[in-house]
């Protein structure tokens, strides 16, 4: 069930699917992007710093996992979004996948990871749970 302090999406392309959940924690988001065999790869914590009217990121990632660059993109673009801390945790593994399943994996990520962006810049605060 939502509270006024989450927010969730997934969607699919194929076989591939994403699911997006977040959740407020006091002013900070924390986020998780899985998809396929649950695990978790990489994880990320983003950062605004308004002196410098930007966002940052940085990763830790398990041996053999490549999720790095999706928790990376996707904590910068919310930290940014919401001006806000964030930790981005991600899981995504589908046996067998071909490249070009593998690059729809990582879009779906992206839209999802945009539509969170869209929630967190909306005028007022983002406290509003749904789903999208």
């Amino acid at each position: 069930m939502d509270t006024p302090d989450t927010f969730r999406a997934s969607a699919a392309e194929g076989r591939i699917g994403v699911a997006l959940e977040a959740r407020r924690v006091g002013g900070d988001w924390l986020v998780l992007l899985t998809g396929g065999t649950a695990h978790l790869g990489a994880c990320a914590l983003g950062l605004w710093d308004p002196e410098a009217g930007r966002a940052s990121a940085s990763v830790l990632t398990a041996p053999g996992h490549r999720e790095e660059e999706v928790c990376l993109e996707a904590a910068r673009r919310i930290a940014a979004a919401g001006r806000l801390r964030v930790v981005v945790a991600a899981g995504l593994h589908y046996e067998g996948a071909s490249a070009a399943e593998i690059e729809a994996a990582v879009a779906l990520c992206r839209r999802l990871v945009a539509r969170l962006a869209a929630f967190l810049e909306a005028p007022g605060p983002p406290s509003a749970g749904r789903e999208a």
